[in-house]
């Protein structure tokens, strides 16, 4: 071996020697010493993750990640952490007795957490699904009929704030319906009989009708004693305030044929209408009893097409005609008759033209 390979071999073994030597041990730096005091390598990479000013701690253990820390801390060590948590609320009391009441997934509060007065109207199929014993400050309501009920300490009672007709108000004892019936069996108390005059607007009913009764009471005491128009017999009156009379103050007796002898009841009506249908022969009967006064008869006598003979009563005189019986109507022709007798037998007879 040559010199310069053996120089070579011994530095390559004195360097091996010192890298053993001093494997581990921290290098020089400038402003350091070397002592046993010194750092090792793995020290000083723990330490250099160390801020500047930290806090020293007493051990390692107390430099722990906090995921991992196992150990125990007061609470009022940790700036503001009990008051945060003093704002929170314990789980314990959502929906417990004096605790809070919790939100559904509509977000409100369930009815059975809400006090009884806010659900106060509760629905019931009939009147007979009510409870037995209602509760008060509700409001009960039959879907059959929708009624409302409220309870009022021993029975339902129902509430007609508004029945949207009269058909559905019961009838009470004081203020009773106006009825027909009622209006027609009402007494007439305070009407006076003791005005007379014209009714009037402003008149009550009262009053109007008893200004009428008093006039009708007024009428009747001016008549009394007065001969009846119908059927009487009369003094001293012309045939022509007869015949203007007759028309409403006798009865038409008609009859609607008239054949052969044909006897007319004077005590029944003194106008009559006869509708020949063969020949007639006239006949007046039952003449009221007359004492120095005349009775006086209206016989209207009717053709058809076919004209009959018509034959005037037993003891007729004519007065008119000149004194002749006047001759029977033709056919569609009709003549009136009228009789006047002072005794009921003998008759005068004022005959018109036929039309």
């Amino acid at each position: 071996m040559s010199l310069i390979a053996g120089v070579t071999a011994l530095a390559q073994a004195i360097a091996a020697d010192f890298k053993a030597l001093y494997a581990g041990k921290v290098d020089k730096v400038t402003g350091k010493g070397l002592s046993s005091t010194d750092f090792t390598q793995t020290e000083k990479e723990k330490l250099s993750a160390v801020a500047p000013g930290a806090t020293a701690n007493s051990s390692d253990a107390a430099l722990l990640n906090r995921s991992n820390h196992t150990g125990a801390q007061a609470l009022s060590t940790v700036t503001g952490l009990t008051a945060a948590l003093d704002a929170k609320l314990a789980s314990s009391l959502v929906g417990a007795a004096n605790g809070v009441a919790p939100l559904g997934a509509d977000s409100k509060i369930a009815a059975a957490y809400l006090p009884s007065y806010v659900d106060d109207v509760l629905e019931f199929a009939n009147f007979a699904a009510l409870p037995a014993t209602g509760e008060a400050g509700k409001i009960y309501v039959t879907l059959n009929t929708n009624f409302e009920y409220r309870w009022g300490g021993t029975a339902y009672v129902q509430l007609v704030a508004s029945p949207g007709s009269t058909d559905n108000v019961p009838e009470g004892v004081t203020n009773l319906y106006l009825t027909a019936a009622r209006v027609l069996a009402t007494a007439l108390s305070g009407l006076s009989v003791l005005t007379a005059g014209a009714i009037v607007s402003t008149d009550s009913v009262l009053v109007g009708m008893g200004k009428l009764q008093k006039q009708i009471t007024d009428q009747t005491t001016a008549l009394a004693g007065k001969a009846s128009l119908i059927g009487a017999t009369f003094t001293g009156k012309v045939i022509g305030t007869l015949l203007s009379m007759a028309g409403y103050l006798d009865k038409t007796v008609t009859s609607a044929a008239a054949t052969g002898t044909v006897s007319l009841d004077c005590s029944s009506a003194s106008v009559f209408d006869l509708t020949l249908t063969g020949n007639t022969t006239l006949a007046l009967s039952n003449v009221p009893t007359v004492s120095a006064e005349t009775f006086c008869v209206l016989v209207r006598v009717r053709q058809g097409a076919t004209a009959y003979t018509f034959t005037q009563p037993s003891g007729t005189t004519p007065i008119t005609s000149g004194g002749t019986v006047p001759a029977t109507p033709a056919a569609n022709k009709i003549a009136e008759y009228i009789y006047s007798t002072a005794n009921g037998t003998a008759w005068n007879l004022y005959a018109g033209p036929s039309t």
